[in-house]
């Protein structure tokens, strides 16, 4: 049986080329953004980071990623090196791991910039990716390592 810890407090919602941002206030669903045009490209991922009081919404479209506020102020734009949609997104702290059907990219943040930290290319199609904190050999220190679920139904791990 599943219990849930902590109630939902906000969803994101990437719609094709728009974005909405939704909100318990007082008890009840309300809408706090909607971008306001059309992106040029469909959102392909959609993530929420941060702590519910100063949540960041991350969001792929094509080989590009943006960052915005839950008020739709743009704080950060990303053009990767993919040559393939993003499909799977995640951040946290001041790494972001994006993925397409067969690669893998660590970005950090460091002096100001984006630098890229790692890239993997898999050898079959990347069905799901999860990044987890994770204890690795005789280590007691907690390392990101990335979980691919890949096509071949394998599991590939891949640590800092």
């Amino acid at each position: 049986m599943l219990t849930r810890l902590t109630p939902v407090r906000a969803v994101a919602i990437g719609n094709s080329n728009s974005l909405e941002y939704w909100e318990y206030k007082k008890g009840e669903l309300t809408q706090s953004y909607r971008s306001p045009e059309p992106f040029t490209h469909d959102i392909s991922r959609v993530v929420i980071s941060g702590s519910a009081d100063k949540a960041s919404i991350f969001i792929a479209m094509g080989s590009q990623i943006k960052g915005v506020t839950k008020r739709g102020k743009e704080f950060f734009k990303l053009d990767t090196s993919h040559t393939e949609t993003i499909t799977q997104l995640h951040v946290a702290g001041t790494n972001l791991w994006s993925a397409g059907a067969y690669t893998l990219t660590c970005y950090a943040s460091a002096d100001n910039a984006i630098v890229d930290k790692y890239f993997f290319v898999c050898d079959d199609k990347i069905n799901a990716m999860l990044v987890q904190q994770l204890t690795l050999g005789d280590s007691s220190q907690l390392e990101n390592c990335v979980i691919l679920a890949c096509n071949d139904s394998s599991i590939k791990l891949i640590s800092d």
